[in-house]
């Protein structure tokens, strides 16, 4: 698998992710951006895995729903809910992050 391949899949992950999530509360892409602040072209362009997102997108889109950013990127919820990491300093979230976006990127 290469890297294209690699990033495909990562942007796969996080549109189903963010369906899994409107789907609970059966929002559809207007009813996120109104309550994130994170343009609509921007919540089409994730949903249709189009484009990388930037940082600050996650975190509203996460604190939203009250899920990590890491649970967006990966799907994983063994421990990623926003309460667990609470404790968390949030210039260590936004490296976390940053990094993650670098790999998605590659």
């Amino acid at each position: 698998m290469n890297k294209q391949d690699i990033n495909k899949l990562r942007l796969k992950t996080l549109s189903r992710t963010l369906y899994s999530l409107m789907g609970e509360r059966q929002l559809n892409q207007s009813d996120v951006s109104r309550k994130t602040g994170v343009p609509q072209p921007t919540i089409s362009r994730l949903l249709s895995e189009a484009s990388t997102p930037r940082v600050a997108a996650l975190q509203d889109i996460a604190e939203y729903f009250n899920v990590s950013v890491t649970y967006l990127l990966t799907g994983n919820s063994d421990g990623n809910k926003a309460e667990n990491n609470a404790s968390v300093n949030p210039k260590d979230k936004i490296g976390a992050v940053a990094k993650v976006l670098r790999l998605l990127k590659r």
